[in-house]
């Protein structure tokens, strides 16, 4: 709908700039997503002090990295956009980052009570939806689309922070500046992970608009949006059910491996189903969308193995090693192929545009997958080396 009411130009320009605010949400996150997570779920029945100094700590954590990441965001921004309407909706879009960084999913994973917030950011999103739906009509109202994007994550923010506070689990004065330090040195593996998962997920957008002008970034943008938007249906069961194989681990390996092998269905089954479906009526509904640009549908099914091999990875990374404590190993392995995922796109993209960067991300994926494999057998058989450690 957005591609056509904001044409593929202003659509391109919505697109980077959500490109570069997923990169800010990225490093402000700074992996704590899976390590703060983990944290939280095997300390949930610790006193209320404890939980308090911790999530503190990490809440003013990813509030100096927001930070950060914001002003390194801001020369980007506008050196691509030139000024203007661009820029502007740029530093709009900056505030969905912002509002979804300071949202503590992490805690309520950890505590397994993720349906309220899963709820309201659900909401927020439905509401910036029907927004959209209502009142864009034209490319001029590209500034309206950035602030529906924007504003309903603030609000959900600052909506979970004043729970925390009234909850007594979040306090100002229960911020430690150096555990703070102590707790980025021990995220740091986490960070490479999430740095790597942007990059295999989230590059496309901006490679492609180094080579090609915003119309054609337009096009691979929506097409790429649908196919998030299947994962995204993925995303809740992933995070429900990794505090309980982190706890699994915690307890034995073995008792970790069960825990994966029954959980590993609910991520598989729905993922490979979704994904023959979307295969299939991918070509009637871009022609109820009234997308007729044929690389819309090439994008849309070359991209379906990147979905079954990115939730594969997911299992392995998340649900196994993450869970197990090997944040470093996976950090290794995620960096390599997200190395192999740039020097692929760069490669592949001045000749073959959209469909370069597609088999960058696929190619991607698939690297990191044999990587996970090899390091989880490896460590399942007790091979030492320097690598696991």
């Amino acid at each position: 709908m957005l591609v056509t009411r904001l044409q593929p130009q202003g659509f391109g320009v919505i697109a980077f700039a959500q490109a570069v605010s997923i990169y800010i949400q990225l490093l402000a996150d700074y992996g704590f997503s899976i390590s703060a997570t983990r944290y939280v779920a095997i300390h949930a029945s610790s006193p209320t002090a404890k939980l308090r100094d911790y999530v503190s700590t990490i809440h003013a954590c990813k509030g100096l990295l927001v930070l950060i990441a914001s002003i390194i965001a801001l020369p980007i921004l506008y050196l691509w956009s030139g000024g203007g309407e661009a820029f502007v909706a740029g530093l709009l879009l900056m505030g969905s980052a912002v509002g979804n960084a300071l949202t503590p999913l992490w805690y309520y994973q950890g505590v397994n009570r993720i349906r309220t917030v899963a709820v309201a950011t659900a909401a927020s999103k439905w509401v910036g939806a029907v927004a959209i739906l209502l009142f864009v009509r034209a490319p001029t109202d590209m500034l309206f689309v950035a602030c529906a994007y924007s504003v309903p994550p603030l609000l959900v923010a600052l909506a979970c922070t004043i729970s925390l506070d009234c909850a007594g689990i979040f306090k100002f004065n229960a911020i430690d500046f150096r555990a703070m330090r102590n707790e980025m040195r021990i995220g740091a593996p986490y960070f490479l992970i999430s740095a790597g998962t942007g990059v295999l997920a989230n590059s496309g957008v901006i490679v492609l608009g180094i080579f090609y002008p915003t119309s054609v970034v337009g096009i691979y943008a929506a097409a790429e949006k649908v196919v998030k938007a299947a994962v995204g249906c993925i995303a809740p069961i992933s995070q429900s059910v990794y505090p309980l194989n982190a706890e699994r681990f915690g307890e034995s390996t073995s008792a970790g491996f069960r825990s994966v092998r029954q959980t590993a269905l609910w991520l598989l089954c729905p993922a490979v189903a979704g994904t023959a479906i979307l295969f299939l009526i991918a070509p009637w509904g871009l022609g109820l969308l009234h997308w007729v640009d044929p690389l819309y549908l090439r994008i849309i099914r070359y991209l379906c193995p990147w979905i079954v091999l990115g939730v594969i990875n997911n299992v392995l990374g998340i649900q196994v090693l993450s869970a197990m404590g090997r944040g470093k190993t996976y950090a290794r392995a995620f960096f390599i192929a997200a190395c192999s995922t740039l020097i692929l796109m760069f490669s592949l993209t001045p000749a073959w545009g959209g469909v370069g960067i597609v088999f960058g991300m696929v190619g991607g994926e698939f690297i990191l997958m044999i990587l996970l494999m090899w390091s989880i057998r490896s460590i399942v058989s007790g091979i030492d080396s320097q690598w696991f450690k």
